[in-house]
């Protein structure tokens, strides 16, 4: 409910404002008709809403396959060892198949995989499980191994039970386009005899979905134990960009609430200061009871520990800050970034899986310096492809850069393009192979679309690796990207042209002579805008496939006050007339200019129009609306 504010409407509190006047509107019913706005061009309808929001699924094909496989392995005392991929979600798989297996009494071991042989389970992989984990017997794949039919024939050849749990599209094996499986038992949403409804999961919640079912034919009474591994479900949901729909909605939402659990809540004066995660919720709930196994307990210390290290760091505020962003904006690119900079993987495991708490924090803190070098080598690497001939780009490029910053590269040069990208290795001889990876918009299939060309892209459809035999086969590559990106954004144009076209943003309030933007309202007040961001965290959990609503504030920066942030001074805060602040990350040397233009004598120069990410600021029990700001539009030019 929003507050009454002591104030009555008046003329001047109306749309069409003067310039120089109040930005704030006093009407105690703009909440409601400024979030039913904003539902409209978002298509929340309540059908729609209703639809997404549904958590329940079948059992995926072969579950009591697995099932039965696993009591066998438990009955007959085999040693199985968990052999996971080795990005975000291929991390929470392993941790949440390890943790999972060894409550449950197994006799379990996990492989810490090498990125350099890249994605595929291949046979030196399988020698290497033998060589350090005497007396397997069975292996268990998480995130992948559902297309490594020359690894899993390998496994079994040796003697061992190949069990493949796994997320990803299963490809044909035979001309007739059928599949001859390779492993004794496989679930895969993706498999391609698969009726599972919603098969974009995660890899961490297949192994999930596998060890629950497990426990509750077999070992019922520790269901809520095992209940907390979907932590790292939910983790591995928002680091794969699976779409935030259906289950993953309520699995990302248990994930988070379990989170918050696990930060202990020091006084704000405190916030850097270290903490024993033994006081947080879940741990000393942990704690209290002597049943768990030791793999188990490290599992959620690991995650207690880095939460810790993240605050420490000055990403993690409060529990509030605890929503999918942080685990998509910096978990996950701070886990994947040692691969990135060719640090040692076994810290990403490190940190959930060693036998000490102070070898788990020193991990974490690893991470953290791990994610810093990637940060600068990304921008170097930027340079240097940017300094280089490239006669493919912008939907092709080629670098030297190791193979774990191709992604990111992509991805950059994607947004500043605005196109699909594919980053490739440059090998030095035209004929060579030419390997890398791509990143393309939503509206882009980049697998669905190279595939059917008889190209090799493997992934997701938005993040995927592509192989060329040659320069010249990069170059069709190129150009069938090209054509098919003109063709889409044709048709984008047509419905932006039409009755049904999306605005830039999807709500916009402030002051209106500045010739942009035409808003939706005056700036509301702050108790309003509060009530509008209650509402829309209430909607949440946000990510893929179920957007933040993108907010545009347009603001006379003469009536803002302005200043930085940081223990380095390296962010800047707007606080707008009506109370809300702005926060922009890493822009505290745009301060000078934003004051320039406050000050401008040149009428309608000092309006600034900000896209941002409305949230709730929670400090010392009390609640108030920010924003955190995504772009500037200043009145020549946009930044």
């Amino acid at each position: 409910m929003s507050v009454p504010s002591p104030l009555a409407p008046s003329p001047a509190n109306t749309v069409n404002e003067p310039l120089f006047g109040s930005e704030t509107v006093n009407d105690t019913d703009t909440a409601d008709g400024l979030f039913t706005l904003l539902r409209s061009r978002m298509g929340w309808t309540e059908d729609f809403l209703a639809s997404i929001e549904d958590p329940t699924y079948p059992a995926l094909r072969d579950l009591d396959e697995i099932v039965k496989a696993l009591h066998w392995v438990k009955q007959n005392g085999k040693k199985i060892v968990v052999l996971p991929d080795f990005d975000m979600d291929g991390i929470s798989s392993g941790v949440l198949g390890y943790a999972g297996l060894a409550e449950l009494g197994f006799d379990v071991e996990l492989y810490v995989p090498d990125y350099n042989r890249g994605h595929d389970i291949v046979p030196e992989a399988i020698d290497e499980i033998i060589a350090r984990h005497p007396g397997v017997e069975v292996i268990i794949t998480c995130d992948g191994g559902v297309n490594s039919h020359a690894g899993i024939r390998h496994g079994r050849d040796q003697g061992l039970i190949m069990l493949v749990t796994d997320h990803h599209v299963q490809l044909p094996t035979e001309p007739d386009g059928s599949v001859v499986p390779s492993a004794h038992v496989t679930i895969d949403p993706e498999r391609m005899d698969e009726t599972y409804p919603h098969p974009a999961i995660c890899g961490a919640f297949v192994l999930y979905q596998v060890i629950m079912a497990y426990t509750r034919a077999h070992a019922p009474e520790y269901e809520d134990d095992i209940s907390l591994l979907k932590l790292f479900a939910g983790l591995g949901t928002v680091s794969d960009v699976m779409p935030l729909k259906f289950e993953n909605r309520q699995l990302v939402r248990d994930s988070l609430s379990l989170a918050r659990m696990l930060v202990h809540n020091l006084p704000s004066a405190d916030l850097v200061t270290p903490y024993d995660i033994h006081q947080s919720i879940l741990v000393s709930l942990l704690d209290q009871q002597d049943r768990h196994s030791p793999v188990f307990l490290r599992a959620f210390y690991g995650f207690a520990l880095t939460l810790r290290a993240w605050r420490e760091a000055g990403s993690l505020r409060s529990t509030a800050d605890l929503r999918s962003d942080f685990y998509g904006f910096y978990i996950a690119p701070a886990f994947n970034a040692l691969r990135r900079v060719g640090a040692p993987l076994h810290l990403a495991f490190d940190v959930f899986t060693a036998p000490t708490e102070e070898e788990q924090y020193r991990a974490a803190r690893r991470i953290l310096e791990a994610n810093e070098e990637r940060k600068e080598q990304v921008l170097n690497w930027l340079a240097d492809i940017e300094g280089r001939d490239q006669p493919l780009a912008p939907f092709v490029w080629l670098s030297d850069a190791p193979a774990g910053m191709l992604g990111l590269l992509a991805g950059r040069l994607m947004q500043e393009n605005g196109v699909p990208a594919v980053v490739a290795h440059d090998p030095g001889k035209p004929n060579a192979q030419h390997g890398g990876s791509a990143r393309a918009p939503m509206w882009f299939d980049i697998i669905a679309t190279l595939t059917a060309h008889g190209y090799t892209a493997v992934g997701h459809e938005q993040a995927c690796g592509v192989r060329a035999g040659s320069f010249t086969e990069l170059a069709e590559i190129a150009g069938l990207i090209r054509d098919t990106t003109a063709v889409l954004q044709a048709q984008l144009e047509l419905l932006q042209a039409g009755p049904d076209a999306r605005l830039e943003y999807d709500l916009a309030v402030g002051v209106t002579a500045n010739g942009h933007t035409q808003p939706d309202g005056a700036l509301p007040s702050a108790e309003t805008m509060l009530e509008i961001a209650s509402r829309v965290e209430g909607l949440s959990p946000f990510g893929h496939g179920f957007a933040r609503p993108r907010v545009r504030f347009i603001a006379n920066l003469s009536l803002c006050s302005m200043g930085v942030l940081g223990s380095e001074e390296t962010h800047l805060k707007l606080v707008l007339p009506n109370g809300l602040k702005l926060l922009w990350w890493n822009a505290a040397e745009r301060l000078p200019e934003l004051r320039e233009l406050a000050e401008s004598p040149i009428p309608a120069e000092n309006i600034v129009e900000f896209d941002a990410d409305l949230s709730i600021n929670r400090f010392m029990g009390e609640e108030s609306p920010q924003a955190v700001i995504n772009k500037a539009i200043l009145p020549k030019e946009a930044f």
